[in-house]
């Protein structure tokens, strides 16, 4: 299964999620790619407050 997310967002996504499980703060993760955008909010095991995109901030 293909999520669009791909090199270097890969590394991007994963160091964020890593970086969340550190802290004691909500952390969002924000980017305007729709498509890396449309693959990580299908990842529930990601550990972010939420995942927001472009939509959010129009």
């Amino acid at each position: 299964m293909s999520f669009n997310v791909h090199a270097p967002d890969d590394d991007i996504v994963l160091d964020a999620h890593d970086f969340n499980l550190k802290n004691d703060f909500p952390l969002d993760f924000i980017t305007f790619d729709e498509d890396f955008y449309g693959g990580v909010s299908k990842i529930d095991d990601f550990q972010f407050n939420k995942v927001k995109g472009k939509y959010d901030y129009l």
